[in-house]
């Protein structure tokens, strides 16, 4: 509301003031009660005097009364009825915490009743422009923002109370619009009801009511001067109004200015994120070309070392004819350091061995539970990846193997790793003296004489219910059978499951379990779910290798 409106409106309430009083002296004759002392009248309307619903009111006739009448007449002009208690009691408790009159007013106009009925408030002024600005901040997805939005609602929610508290309830337009409106209208209608029952009854004078209705007009007068100064006071406010519309406005652009500079530097960090990321992939990369290399030029370096050990026999640089063992010797030393090349480039590397292996250990652990203390042997135990494994989980193991490369690489690690021959070893070992074997990928490469023996002594050494764990390829696999198996030259026969179950069935083993393990991935499988489609997937792309656990009988009886 503008200087001009405001004054328009004070204008009209003097009018009809002025007007009222008027008619009241045309009308009324005589009256045996003094005038002045309807001023005592009651400061509440009558009981059975109902509001009317209008679909638009001042926001004074909202505002005026104590903290309950407020809630009751927002209820009943802005959502149209009778306040229930849930509202009653959330309302009066806000406003004992100091809550601005006007926010409880938006509120309900906001909700979805009062959206429905739509009753307009006017006289809001510049409180209208702060409302607005209060609900669009309020509204508003500032995640990033929010303590300033929290901010700026609350230093506005503050002014308004500030506002209402300070200037609007000890203004004495607002106490004349509140108070006149009220006791004036309730004053001339009491006034006229008794002065027509007075001139029909008693036929009062006309002239000594017309005398009362001026003095009354007199007395309802003496407040232009006040009026007049309360406008001045109205103007005043409105420019203070003004000054704090500036300066949310600047604020706003203070917001703005802070959310531009906070996304131009999350842009900033989002792009050096990307190029941390990008550099740290192909830091990775290299990493792992260079550990790649790093393990070859190690396994060469060993490979030399252990060459050298070998084949320098002495200082003096005497150049030999080496006689046939001795060249055997050192063609074994050559191709132990081919395997081992063959190991990485076909099983993988370490870590993955490690993690195919890990799959046994619950089966080591809980059997642990239940053995005594015999250590478990490891035959053809290569770098010792299982052993590594189980010394982790404080399992007392050590292995075996003929190829002397890996069996340096395994003593580096720190484990007992011992460089023999398998079946050798057994046959020196005590009866009932290991409480567990196991041989991952070893029995394809031996005769099965050599096998067939192998059984007899691990049955031999282990204890009663002693644990046996085999892993081998599996020909199932027909991929495997006829192609994947002979990338190894030492491998000499594929073994199917029958065979090795019935094998260990005759050696007196029991509780034979089969695990089928490493199929190929899905992306190499036939598409399609027919029944055909499946089998020619499972022939080929099934499980690429086996396992056997088994126990030695806890009596052991004669093979057949």
């Amino acid at each position: 509301m503008n200087d001009q409106e405001l004054h328009i409106t004070f204008k009209a309430i003097i009018e009809r003031v002025r007007q009222t009083a008027a008619g009241v002296a045309g009308e009324l004759a005589t009256s045996k009660s003094p005038l002045p002392c309807m001023l005592n009248a009651p400061s509440r309307l009558p009981s059975d005097l109902s509001l009317p619903m209008p679909n638009q009111v001042h926001i004074y006739e909202l505002l005026y009364g104590d903290d309950t009448a407020f809630i009751n007449k927002a209820y009943h002009y802005v959502l149209q009825r009778e306040v229930d208690d849930s509202g009653r009691h959330n309302y009066l408790a806000r406003l004992k915490r100091k809550e601005s009159r006007h926010l409880i007013i938006h509120e309900l106009q906001r909700s979805e009743e009062g959206q429905a009925q739509r009753v307009q408030v006017n006289g809001l002024g510049l409180v209208a422009y702060v409302l607005k600005v209060y609900g669009v901040i309020q509204t508003q997805k500032l995640s990033k923002l929010s303590v300033i939005r929290k901010g700026l609602c609350k230093i506005m929610a503050k002014a308004l109370y500030f506002y209402e508290q300070h200037y609007l309830f000890k203004n004495s337009v607002f106490l004349l619009n509140a108070f006149e409106n009220q006791k004036f209208d309730y004053l001339l209608s009491a006034t006229k009801t008794l002065l027509s029952k007075q001139v029909d009854d008693h036929g009062v004078s006309i002239k000594a009511l017309s005398d009362k209705a001026t003095s009354y007009q007199q007395w309802l007068l003496t407040h232009n001067h006040e009026i007049e100064t309360l406008t001045q006071q109205a103007h005043q406010q409105v420019q203070q109004q003004v000054h704090q519309q500036a300066h949310q406005q600047e604020l706003a652009h203070q917001q703005e200015l802070a959310h531009q500079q906070l996304r131009e530097y999350s842009e900033q960090v989002a792009d050096h994120t990307r190029q941390l990321l990008n550099r740290a992939d192909h830091l990775q990369t290299e990493i792992s070309e260079q550990n790649k290399r790093i393990s070859l030029v190690r396994q060469d370096a060993l490979y030399q070392q252990y060459h050298l050990r070998h084949l320098l026999s002495d200082i003096k640089k005497e150049i030999t004819t080496l006689t046939p063992s001795e060249a055997a010797r050192h063609l074994e030393a050559y191709m132990d350091a081919y395997y081992l090349a063959f190991e990485d480039a076909n099983r993988g590397t370490q870590e993955e061995i490690r993690q195919k292996l890990s799959i046994y250990l619950p089966y080591i652990l809980e059997f642990q539970k239940q053995s005594d203390t015999s250590p478990i042997l490891d035959i053809g135990c290569g770098r010792g990846e299982w052993l590594a494994l189980l010394r982790e989980n404080t399992v007392s193991a050590y292995g075996v193997d003929m190829n002397g490369v890996m069996v340096t690489l395994g003593q580096e690690a720190g484990l007992d790793v011992r460089h023999a021959d398998g079946l050798v070893h057994l046959q020196q070992l005590p009866d009932a003296s290991l409480s567990a074997i196991t041989s991952f990928h070893v029995i394809e490469h031996l005769p099965f004489t050599v096998l067939f023996n192998l059984l007899m002594e691990i049955n031999r050494v282990l204890i009663p219910n002693g644990l046996l764990i085999f892993e081998t390829p599996n020909p199932e696999n027909v991929l495997v059978g006829s192609h994947t198996f002979y990338h190894d030259f030492t491998h000499r026969n594929p073994i199917t499951p029958t065979a090795l179950t019935f094998l260990l069935t005759y050696h007196n083993f029991q509780a034979i379990q089969t695990l089928r393990l490493h199929p190929y991935p899905e992306t190499a499988k036939v598409p399609g779910n027919d029944p055909l489609t499946q089998r020619v997937n499972g022939h080929l792309c099934g499980p690429q290798d086996f396992a056997l656990i088994a126990s030695k009988t806890s009596v052991t009886g004669d093979s057949v």
